[in-house]
Formats: C-alpha cells, structure tokens, sequence
C-alpha cells in the first residue's frame, strides 16, 4: 500500500485543484508471455510478447515501451496494427519484474506487468585429454586430438565445438561430440609452441573452454648411428664374450627413447640394447658359432625411421702352448746361461704354420725360433736382466688367434763392489789398521749384503786375518798392506772393494817434564828434567824453551836463573822428544815465583775519648820486603763480640754508652797477609737532640689550643724529658706546659713560639725553636632544608638554611649553588625556578658554602625530585545535548583538551554509565571503557542502546602515562523521539485521509526527521511544475536532490529525463494546506504533499526527472 510522507518543495506544487476532470481514455495493456513465476536459466534469451490498444487512438499511434525493475529493456516504439508489441531480453538470476507500458497522445498511460524466475545456468565443462604436452610432436605427422565435454542441461551431442591453435588459427576437428561427451580425430600442426583451445557452447550460448599448450618440433631427422668396437675385421674365440660397442644419436630425440636391436648374419638377432645419455651403446655375447659374421647395428626413432651399420668378426681356436723349461721359481744367478724349452700345437693348422714369439716383461722379446713338426720351440741366453721375469710364449694361428703360456722365474742379480777406506792413513808401528766401508755394496734384489775380509802383507795373503782390524802387533815400519772386501747377497758374490798402504815411522812421547826448586823465588835458578819413550825403540833426546808470563826468553838450556823472572811471574818449559826421524808431542811444566808477607809498625783508634753519637775510624802503618802495595783488613769487637764489619770505620749504631770496642787490623800485600794487631777504647755519654718540632693543630685558630708534637732521638737509649718556653709576638708568657690555650693568650693574626730544652738525666741538649702564626676560622652554616619538599615542573624551590657563625666575630656571606642532575644551572639565588631549569624527574640539588671574607667553610647540601604533574581536567560535552529514543546516537566529545605541566602526551579513558550504573559489555558485564588512545577521540553510544528517560552520564579521566588528572562528566536524559517517514503513525502524527488512494501526513517537524534517500524519481509532466514553468528541467533535478539528502543546498550534476516509473516518487496533486513550517531545521518554505508507492501506477505516464546525481556543497 502507498506510504505518506511529508515532501519538501522548495516551489508551490501545480495549481490544480482535486476536482481535476481527465477526459481522455486510458490505454490498456496485456502481457501474454512469458507467464507469471516462470523459470529461465541465466543468460537464456527472454521472448516476450504484449498486446496495446485504446478506445480513443488508433493503435500505430500508442507508444509501448517495456521495463524491468525500472530499467528500459526496448524503448518506447508504435506496436503492429494489430496492437501486438515484442522485446527480447535476458537476465540475471533472481526475481525479475516485466512491465509492459503504453502511452497515448495524450500521454495518458496504462502497464501491464508479470514476475519471472531467472535461475543461475551452468557453462558446459570442456576437458582436453590429449595432446598434454608430455611427448614429442612434428611438423608434418598427424597429431591425435582428444577431449571430453559435458553440460548440466544440455546433452553432450548437442554442444557445438571449435578448435583453434594461436598460430594456425581454426583446426579442421570434429565439431560434435559423441553421444558421451568423448571427442576425437588427428590434426597437423605447423613448427613452433601453439596454444590449442577447444570451445563448447550450449543451446544458451553459454561457453566453456580448455586450453592446453603443445610445442611442435620440425620435421622428423633419421637417427645416426655406427659400431664403434671392435675394429672390423675382428677375431674372437668360441665361447669368449665379445662385446660390441656403437655411438646412436638423434636430434630430436634423447638417444635413451631410441630402440636399438644387434644382428649377426649367421646366428640372426642377437639383442636388443639402451643407449647411455651420451648416445654411447654396449652388447655382450659369449654365444657367436664358429664362422665369419657380420654383425648389424639397427637403431630406430620414434616414428619408427632407422639407420644401420656393420661391422665383421671371425670365431674359432687359439692355439695350445706349454713352457717346459725353465720350471717356475727357478733362480739363475746373473750372466748364468738359461735354456728355454716349449711345446706348441693347433686343431686346425700344422705345429710348423704357427707363428712363434718369446718375450720377457723386463728384457722384451728374446726369441721367434719356429716349431719343428713336433711343436717343439728351444733357444738359450745369458743375457737377461737381474731380477725376477715373466717370459710368455705365444703361438699365432692363421686366425690371428693366439694361445699363451708363461713361466715366472728369477735372474739373481749381484751386489756391486763396495767402497772401502784403510785407516790410519798414514800409518805407523804402533797403529792398528781399520777397514770401514764408506759406500756399502747394493744388491738389485735389495737383499742383505755381508762382507768377508782378505789381508795381504807385501802381497803376500795373510789366510788367518779375516776381521776388518789388524792389531798393531802384526805390522812394521816399511811393510804393505793391503785388503779386498767381497760383497755377497748369499746366493753369489760380486766385485771386491780394495785399498792399501804402507807402515811409517812412530815419533817419541814424552813421559814427564819437571822444574826445581818449588817454591822458588828471585834469586833460585830453575833446572828442567824430561823423560820419554820410542816405539820403534829409537834414541830419545829432548829440545827445551822457556817462557815467562807467557813471553819466550830465547834461551833453550835445560836451566834458567833469576835475572829472567820477578815474584809473582809464572815460569813455563816445553820439552820436546826426537827420535832423529821424527818430532814427538811436546809438553810442558810450570811454576810461580813466590812472595814475602808485610809487617805492621801501628794500630789506633780515633777519636779516643768517644761517646755513642761518634763513628769510630781504626788507622794502621806497616812495610813489604819485596816493596808491594799494603792493604789491610779490620775486624770489630764490642765487649769481646764480633760485630761481623770489616770496614775502617765502625758506626755508633753498633755500640753503647760504657762499651769497650777493639779493632783487629792484618796487612796484606795482594799475595800473602801479615800479623795481625789491635787497639782498643771505652765509650762516653751522649746528650739527646731535638730534631723536629710540629706545631698543631695547623692552621690553628683562635679558639685552638697549641700543642707542639716534638721528635727527640738520644743514641745512648736514655728516656728523654722537656722543659717549655712560650712567647706571644716575641715577648715570653708565663706558661711553661706543654700546650699553649688561645682563649687565654693568642689572637687571629699572632705569632705563637715555643722553645724546648731536652735532657737525658745527665746531659741536657741543645734548645729549639719553631713558631706558628694564628689563622682565620672558617664560619659555619647548621643545615639546609628545601622548601616545598614535593615540587613540580613549575614550581619555585627554596632553600631554607640553619644557625651560622664565625668564631673570628667576622661577617658570615652564603652563595647558592643550583645543579640538576648533577649539571650547574648558573643560578646563585636562595630559590630556583622550575619554568626555566627543571622538568619532571630532575634531580634539584643546591649546594650553600659560607665564606668570612678569607676562608669559605664547610659545605652543607639538599636534594628533592621533581615529581609528575598530574594533566588538568578536560572540558566535555554530550551531543545531542537532549538524545531522541532509537533515533540519535549519542556523542561523548572534549571540547577542551586537558593540559599538562611537563608537556606529556595525554590519553583519555571514556566511561558511561545509565541511571547510576556502568554501561554494561555485552562480553563481561564488567562496565564498558572507551578507547585510551594517545590523542583523545569522541566516543559513542550507539541510539540503539538509548531508552525513553535513561540518564546518561559520561566521564573522561585525562592520563599522562603516570598520573591520571582530575575527570570531568556530562549527563543528559533520553527523549521519548517519534518514528517519521514510514507507514506507522504514531503519537506525534496526525492522520488525515485524503480522496483517492493517497493518504497525507502533517508532522511536528521540531521532533521528527524523514529520509527521502530512497526516492528516485519526481513527476514535472505538462503543467505539473515545480519551478513555476512547464516540464521538467534543471530545477525539478535539484529539487528531487534537496529533498533525497535533507539539504536545501543540494544540487543535481546528472540526471535521467524518462516517462513515470512503476515504483514510488514524488507527485503532482492538489495540496490544499499551503503551510510554511520548518522542515528539519532547514527553515525553508513548504507544503504538505504525499510520497506515492507508484507514480506510473497512481498518477499516470507523464515525464518524471529520475535517478540524479547529487552534489552537497
């Protein structure tokens, strides 16, 4: 049924009146088919076919037009004579209504109309089975073309198929499907990748498509193909395994797809091979009969196109061979002679027709000698190498086959001579003779080698002699010697290694040299006497030379006498012993000139008398016969004991008062030491000494008491005591303690002095004197406190000191020192200010040192944290400030943002709650927050959620990530609203029916909205204006635009100018009212007017402006 809305105009509606008379006929207008709910499948053509006419016009001159659900499907066209009317059309799946319209010249209109059912439709399923791209195509070779097609509502054989390739277009391939759904037939395809598409298209043109990609190569190459092994003509041994080798290769092809089959031309196939990735090929076969085959490689491709080659090979016997001599094993000594014996035969040629060949795998060939008719082949050598040999003997038939035999025996090589030396070389009597060998013997088998010795003395062989030693005892000055030395491996013996030599003369040895007297001195002359001894048992006689000090006197008598040598100097002789032929080894005796001691003439110790602070210094005088330097050595004693010094002087730490100290001088003169003596003393008393005097405390002060710390030494060990004397700026005092108060006697600037005397008891030592000048005493300060002891970034601080004072009476001055964290500010005064040197979490330290105009006393210090500021509360409102029920969502939003001291980012937490409780979470019940974010957002209550005198309250608490600041809240109370704009009428709409089908509305517009969003279309044809003209323009555009957006600015960019649609839109009809009210706020002029559920349907065909395009500025 229509709705009634209230309709915004922003010009007076028509000036009809609702007594409007129409005396024009209507059209009529009847929809044949399609029928009412039938069913068509998506995409399928939709026929429909209509009947038009009118009592007042002939039927050419109607217009007929048909739609679907407010689209144009065929304009508006004159129908046949006979009033029939036609339009095709298809659709997408779902409910579709069709409606026939027609006009008359008076644009009178009337429509038919029917819903149909559009179901969605299935396109036909297309498989290509083959080709798949997994074999080999070519160019010029039928290629087998598969496929299977299928359709949900059309049979298989009813599908219309096409084939094309991306390179050669259309292919030449059955159209039709078989009855189940399989496809089939051969094409030939041009060189190159094509890309095969097959197409199936049902009875509602629906196509489904498969696509594959095939590569079709050039046409197809012949295969190459050759034996490779053995060598043509070969020969072979029934029964051997021959294997025969080929090369197969195809360019369009991996040679491991090609077949491969052998052949021989005697035995038939022979097998069938693979070829390796290379293209190589092998076949093995031990069963070739006896016979000359040729033998057939045949390797065929894919389509079945081959090559051939051959190759020939003969089968039969080798000969039968036997080495009869030498046996294995044997072994032969080098250059020895071997004879070779062996018997050869054949079963098909003559023992003589065999072709004979000896050979050693060391020597190479040794003999060719031929058969006689028994087979038997002999020939002897000496000449083979040393080492062990394989000698074959093979026997070659007229085949070229060949029989063997081999024999594995041993050519025992011999060790070559040594290289041997004779020693001593020369030799003489007493020397026996050595034969060592410098290069030993090598056998070339590596065997061991051992020597035998063989001595001959003037040539003559001495048999008992087999050692590599003569004893001295069996040899003589003047004879020869010589001797051989025989290598031997154990089986044979090589070259010997030879040497000699002749036996020379044995020189005389000395026995002893002696020299007399010892100990000598300056005036003794020394006498020389040798002794010696000669192998040969030569005359021994003897040359002597003298030495002193190392320098030769040029004498060569067995004596020397004291004009040559001085006390101390070392005397030497060398005698050497002779034979008369030769020198023997010299050797030699030696002595020193001996020294007399020296004598002491004094002993004295000074000074004499002495007390313990003196170093006691010992003095001695003596003489030396032989005119030397004279030191002398002391040995201290105190009381009879040893204090273990041996200098010239005794230190007074070694003894005491009362002690006697004895020194015991001896002289030496560097050789010998003389008599020792002695002298002696007792030790007097010492008087103790000041040795510092320090004055404390220091600097002193004016309230101080002087106390000199004094440091005495008495070397005696005596207690030591102290007499005091005090002066003040020079002038005595008649104090005479230890201390010195200056309450009582000093004043800033004075100069204090004492003197103290030490004494022993027996002796008193020498008066000191040390003086001190009375200082400034620094001033003090108690504390210091600083004030607020909480404080923020923008605070003042404060220091706040205790009690100072100043001994001196001087005037006390404080400076202030500001640090913060650790740093200096600069800043001196009592306070400092937190807007220029502090921020939240500085440490704020002030340092106070007091001064008296000299010197600065202790300082006293504070420390306080800057603590966090808490951000101040934001400023919030609710909008709308009074919520319609269901209708208005409800807005929490900052209108004034919290601010905070030390400049931290702020976030807000937004709470609700209703009537007193917490806006419950639909997941917890636990209360509802709001979003905390880094910048404060509105938050919302959606109006689903607002009920007729709920209280709303909201409250944002501000937070600086440490503190939350000081919330604020707003509340408002829900209005009850009203529902506007709809079929419902309630409390605050008035309903007053109106003639006709139309129903109007009048509306309390300060509580009710209306959304015209949905309305499409506004009727404007012939003298239904809007805009004070006739028809519809620009304005009714703009018009339909204020009204769908509520916005009297809104303009229309684009719209549609067509006849009345079947659907609802704003009409022309009397009004009757003409009240002006505010409309939604907008304070515009209007009347009451009516939302109509179909325009075409209730008001007739006339022109509306439809579906515009609007701009809100």
């Amino acid at each position: 049924m229509p709705r009634s809305v209230a309709l915004l105009a922003i010009l007076a509606a028509c000036s009809q009146d609702s007594g409007l008379k129409v005396n024009n006929s209507l059209p009529t207008a009847t929809i044949s088919a399609p029928s009412k709910d039938q069913v068509f499948v998506d995409g399928e053509t939709v026929h429909m076919v209509g009947t038009v006419g009118d009592p007042d016009d002939a039927t050419v001159e109607l217009f007929a037009s048909w739609w679907a659900d407010g689209e144009v499907l065929c304009e508006a066209a004159a129908p046949t004579a006979d009033g029939a009317t036609v339009c095709d059309a298809s659709f997408t799946p779902g409910t579709v209504n069709i409606v026939l319209q027609v006009r008359d010249q008076a644009t009178a209109a009337a429509e038919d109309s029917v819903e149909i059912q559009i179901i969605p439709g299935d396109t036909p399923t297309v498989d290509i089975t083959s080709p798949d791209g997994t074999e080999r195509y070519y160019a010029e070779r039928p290629i087998a073309v598969t496929a299977l097609v299928s359709d949900t509502e059309d049979p298989a054989d009813a599908l219309s198929l096409s084939w094309a390739s991306d390179l050669d277009g259309a292919l030449s391939l059955p159209a039709a499907a078989n009855s189940d759904g399989t496809v089939s037939g051969t094409v030939v395809l041009t060189e190159g990748r094509h890309e095969l598409s097959l197409a199936a298209t049902d009875t509602t043109d629906r196509t489904g498509t498969d696509r594959t990609s095939v590569t079709v190569g050039p046409a197809n190459t012949i295969p190459d193909c050759e034996v490779t092994a053995p060598a043509s003509p070969a020969v072979a041994e029934q029964g051997d395994t021959v294997t025969f080798e080929g090369l197969a290769t195809d360019v369009d092809q991996p040679a491991g797809e090609l077949a491969i089959t052998w052949n021989s031309d005697k035995d038939g196939d022979l097998g069938v091979s693979t070829a390796n990735s290379d293209g190589t090929i092998s076949y093995s076969t031990a069963g070739l009969s006896v016979d000359t085959h040729t033998i057939t490689l045949r390797v065929r491709d894919e389509v079945g196109e081959s090559c051939t080659d051959s190759m020939v090979i003969s089968v039969g016997n080798r000969p039968e061979v036997t080495i009869d001599a030498p046996t294995s094993g044997a072994v032969v000594n080098q250059g020895a002679i071997v004879t070779f014996a062996g018997t050869v035969s054949d079963a098909e040629d003559p023992a003589i027709d065999l072709e004979i060949a000896w050979s050693s795998d060391v020597d190479a060939g040794l003999s060719t000698a031929a058969p006689d008719s028994s087979g038997l082949t002999t020939f002897n050598t000496s000449a083979l190498s040393p080492g062990p040999h394989i000698v074959t003997l093979s026997a070659t038939d007229t085949d070229t086959l060949v029989g063997r035999d081999t024999v594995a025996f041993t050519i025992n090589g011999l060790p070559s001579a040594p290289v041997v030396d004779l020693r001593p070389d020369p030799a003489v009597t007493a020397d026996a003779l050595t034969v060592s060998i410098t290069t030993d013997a090598v056998d070339p088998e590596g065997t061991t080698v051992s020597y035998t010795y063989q001595w001959s003395k003037d040539g003559a062989v001495q048999s008992a002699l087999t050692s590599p030693t003569v004893a001295a005892t069996h040899t003589a000055r003047g004879e020869l010697w010589s001797v051989r030395v025989l290598p031997s491996d154990g089986l044979g013996t090589g070259p010997a290694g030879t040497d000699s030599l002749t036996i020379g003369n044995t020189a005389p040895t000395v026995a002893s040299v002696a020299l007399s007297p010892t100990p000598a001195t300056t005036d003794d002359t020394l006498s020389a006497t040798a002794s010696g001894a000669d192998a040969d048992g030569d005359s021994v006689s003897f040359t002597y030379a003298w030495t002193v000090n190392g320098v030769s006197t040029g004498t060569s008598g067995s004596t020397l006498d004291g004009s040559y040598f001085d006390k101390g100097d070392t005397v030497t002789v060398t005698a050497t012993p002779s034979d008369g032929t030769d020198t023997g080894t010299s050797d030699t005796a030696s002595l020193v000139i001996a020294n007399t001691a020296p004598e002491l003439s004094s002993v004295s110790i000074s000074p004499d008398p002495a007390s313990t602070s003196d170093t006691l210094s010992a003095s001695a005088s003596s003489s030396d016969a032989d005119g030397d330097s004279v030191t002398y050595t002391y040995a201290w004693a105190v009381n009879g004991v040893s204090t273990g010094t041996s200098a010239s002087t005794l230190a007074n730490s070694y003894f005491s008062k009362g002690d006697t100290v004895t020194v015991t001088v001896t002289p030496t003169d560097g050789t010998d030491a003389g008599t020792s003596d002695s002298d002696s003393l007792v030790i007097g008393n010492t008087a103790p000494s000041v040795s510092a005097i320090t004055m404390t405390p220091s600097p002193i002060g004016t309230n101080d008491t002087c106390s000199p710390v004094v440091t005495s030494a008495d070397v005696d060990g005596d207690s030591v005591s102290y007499t005091y004397a005090w002066a003040v700026n020079g002038t005595a005092v008649a104090a005479t303690s230890s201390t010195l108060s200056g309450v009582s006697y000093f004043d800033k600037g004075d100069t204090v002095t004492v003197t103290i005397t030490p004494t022993d008891g027996t002796d008193a030592g020498a008066p000191v004197s040390a003086s001190i000048v009375v200082g400034n005493t620094a001033p003090t300060v108690a504390s210091v406190t600083l004030s607020p002891s909480t404080i923020y970034t923008n605070d003042t601080v404060n220091a706040l000191t205790g009690l100072t004072s100043d001994p001196d009476g001087d005037a006390v001055t404080l400076t202030y020192n500001w640090f913060v964290n650790g740093i200096s500010t600069g800043a001196t005064s009592t306070s400092l200010s937190g807007v220029s040197y502090f921020d939240k979490g500085d440490i704020v330290r002030v340092v106070i040192t007091p001064t008296d105009g000299t010197d600065t006393g202790s300082t006293v210090a504070a420390n306080v944290t800057v603590s966090n500021s808490a951000p101040t509360a934001p400023v919030i409102a609710l909008d709308p400030n009074s919520p319609q029920e269901g209708i208005d969502d409800l807005l929490c939003e900052i209108t004034t943002a919290s601010t905070d001291a030390d400049g931290d980012p702020i976030s807000y937490t937004f709470e609700w709650d209703v009537d007193g409780t917490n806006y419950p979470d639909g997941d917890t019940g636990a209360g509802w927050l709001g979003p905390v974010t880094d910048t404060y957002t509105d938050d919302m209550v959606p109006a689903d959620d607002l009920f007729e005198n709920e209280v709303w309250t909201c409250t944002v608490t501000p937070d600086d990530g440490t503190t939350s600041g000081t919330p604020d809240d707003a509340s408002t109370t829900v209005d009850s609203g009203s529902t506007c704009g709809n079929s419902v009428l309630d409390s605050s709409e008035e309903y007053d029916p109106a003639p006709g089908p139309f129903s109007q509305v009048s509306v309390d517009y300060g509580t009710c909205r209306w959304d015209f969003s949905d309305v499409e279309q506004l009727y404007c044809n012939g003298s239904c204006t809007w805009s004070g003209g006739s028809g519809c323009d620009q304005t009714e555009a703009d018009i339909l635009c204020k009204l769908k957006t509520d916005n009297p600015a809104s303009v229309a960019t684009a719209w549609t100018h067509t006849t009345a649609l079947a659907q609802e839109g704003f009409p022309c009809m009397p009004l009757g009212y003409g009240t002006t009210v505010n409309v939604n706020g907008r304070g515009v002029s209007t009347n009451v007017t009516w939302q109509d559920a179909s325009i075409l349907g209730n008001h007739g065909p006339g022109w509306v402006v439809a579906y515009p395009t609007c701009t809100n500025p």
